[in-house]
């Protein structure tokens, strides 16, 4: 799921079932910033696992291509970056942007867990 950062600190809660894009802030420049949700939906905690998102194209081992879309709220060509993991409370996420689609999640998932030297579950 797509989302943006919310200065306030207000949030809507986020319902998450599998993984969506989502923007957050860049905490080091004070922008937004797209990532993809990996973590699970879950009720004991406020925080949100993110993959980030980068629109620069460079060749990296462990980013995977994902395409703009109409339902993915991505405006250019990008690189998940599965080896530039985050976690973040849910009150620094003020919106969401998008969702992943199914092909191109399952199609990601080898590089993902490659980073952490899993195999494919």
């Amino acid at each position: 799921m797509l989302i943006w950062s919310n200065a306030t600190g207000h949030h809507d809660p986020v319902r998450r079932h599998h993984p969506d894009r989502l923007s957050v802030p860049d905490l080091s420049a004070g922008t937004r910033r797209p990532a993809l949700v990996v973590s699970t939906d879950n009720e004991r905690r406020r925080d949100l696992v993110v993959a980030f998102i980068t629109p620069v194209p460079r060749p990296e081992p462990d980013a995977v291509p994902i395409a703009p879309t109409p339902g993915d709220g991505l405006k250019v060509p990008s690189l998940v970056r599965c080896d530039k993991l985050a976690t973040l409370d849910q009150g620094i996420i003020a919106g969401r942007l998008g969702t992943a689609e199914s092909g191109w999640l399952s199609g990601s998932r080898n590089a993902f867990f490659a980073v952490f030297g899993f195999g494919y579950p």
